[in-house]
């Protein structure tokens, strides 16, 4: 090392020395990310984070085009087709809460790039699955990994200024567009041609360039200090304010609030506010994902009919109905539904740190009710039926969205992660449990199935209505 880079070394280590030790002022993490403000960073960071997320969002509009085709190759009855969501979304349920452990003890990006990198690993494994059971098997494995993904959450409450982290979030949420644009867009013309397998080994390239994105990114200050090692959180908050060409508030890091405990199940329920949000918030990211995902899987179930509220009636249709392979009508009208995620981020974007999270939480969930209960009056027209279901999974896009930034400001540092993966648990089993109603009990009694979703997006609205307001309020170390 050069005698200059010593000088460097040397000045930067007495710097943060100083910083520490100036007893002046204190100022919290939380203090210091709001005085340096958003910049480059923040941006950047944003952009890696869209990319994580459009795999998740597109590797659930992956089996809402996959499972046509594998029932057709593979001759599979309507409950195996089903059971291709299933198992992915029960895989997310048993490890959702073990990678937010894993975030809370171990860190978020090094939690993040093991997920990413299992993810591209197994991608390509599954495309080259040689039977139905193989497939069942690692894609209840990417499930597992898809979980993962979302631990990339607490890095917006942790490294954005709170009067931008509901923007954020929304912004963040461009991935729910880009990813089902890309899933439906890349499928349209590769499986009529080359098959299924080159689409999933396809889809598996974007969880290799994201992996790579998070060595760019740093720990954050927050998990730093939580864990007791204050010096390395001010060397990230040092790196923030120089790369976005602010200076650090005056005065000393106040790292005197260490968490004894972190990730336990404990904490959850440790205080009153706490155990009434563990209560109220897994439940309402179950019904959430339930009726997303519903929404979602009804698109391919519903638009491959000519009459969207006719079940099968005699074992003939039923036989016919078996193996109808996705035209491009079909394909069309299910990349118009994917674009049903663009309105809500705009209007998300815009209004969630003016307004609050509780409009948005309350109107998604109302809005998702209506458009799913309009589909029970049967119109038999095509253009009719894609309307109700860009409604209905348009928004209670929006709910889910909040609830993705308003759940990491509701729980401390300590158990953030923890939290957000037992809600994502919670979600991913509704996920799991939406396939019987939008793949079979849609087969035979479609307006039963639009009930349910409908129902159940009403009483997510009713739940919201009983949370606190959140915005602008500090979060918690």
């Amino acid at each position: 090392m050069s005698s200059e880079n010593r000088d460097n070394g040397a000045g930067y280590g007495l710097r943060l020395r100083e910083i520490l030790h100036d007893k002046e002022d204190e100022y919290t993490v939380e203090e210091a990310i709001d005085y340096i403000g958003v910049g480059s960073f923040q941006y950047i960071m944003l952009t890696i984070l869209i990319v994580g997320w459009t795999i998740d969002t597109m590797e659930i509009l992956v089996l809402s085009v996959l499972s046509p085709e594998l029932r057709c190759d593979w001759n599979l009855s309507l409950f195996q087709e089903s059971s291709l969501t299933t198992v992915t979304f029960l895989g997310m349920t048993l490890f959702s809460s073990s990678w937010g452990k894993i975030s809370d003890k171990f860190g978020r990006i090094v939690q993040l790039r093991l997920t990413a990198t299992c993810m591209f690993f197994f991608g390509l494994l599954c495309a080259g699955a040689p039977t139905y059971y193989w497939i069942l098997i690692l894609r209840t494995i990417i499930g597992g990994l898809i979980a993962g993904l979302h631990q990339g959450i607490p890095l917006i409450p942790e490294f954005v200024p709170r009067s931008r982290r509901g923007t954020f979030v929304w912004l963040l949420n461009i991935s729910y567009a880009v990813g089902g644009v890309f899933a439906v867009g890349v499928a349209w013309p590769v499986i009529p041609r080359w098959g299924w397998r080159v689409y999933l080994a396809i889809c598996a390239i974007p969880a290799s360039i994201f992996s790579l994105l998070c060595l760019w990114l740093p720990e954050t200050p927050f998990y730093y200090v939580s864990s007791g090692r204050p010096y390395k959180a001010m060397s990230v908050l040092d790196r923030i304010s120089r790369q976005n060409g602010g200076p650090l508030p005056p005065g000393s890091l106040d790292v005197n609030v260490v968490a004894e405990r972190r990730g336990e199940y404990k904490e959850l329920i440790s205080t009153p506010k706490l155990t009434k949000m563990s209560l109220i918030l897994p439940f309402l990211w179950f019904n959430c994902s339930f009726v997303l995902y519903g929404a979602i899987f009804l698109s391919t179930s519903v638009l491959r009919k000519a009459d969207p509220c006719t079940g099968y009636t005699n074992p003939e249709l039923k036989c016919h109905d078996a193996c109808t392979r996705m035209d491009d009508e079909d394909y069309l009208s299910l990349f118009i539904i994917s674009f049903a995620d663009v309105p809500g981020i705009v209007i998300g974007s815009l209004t969630i740190d003016v307004f609050g999270r509780k409009p948005l939480l309350v109107g998604g969930a109302l809005m998702s009710s209506i458009g799913s209960g309009l589909l029970m009056t049967c119109w038999n027209s095509r253009i009719f039926t894609t309307i109700c279901l860009f409604v209905a999974r348009g928004a209670i896009n929006i709910t889910f969205i909040t609830l993705f930034a308003y759940t990491p400001e509701v729980y401390p540092t300590r158990i953030r992660g923890l939290s957000l993966g037992v809600c994502n648990g919670t979600a991913r089993l509704g996920g799991a449990l939406t396939p019987v109603v939008a793949q079979v009990l849609s087969a035979y009694r479609p307006q039963l199935a639009m009930f349910i979703y409908a129902v159940s997006a009403f009483i997510s609205c009713i739940l919201c209505l009983f949370l606190p307001e959140t915005k602008g309020k500090p979060i918690t170390t």
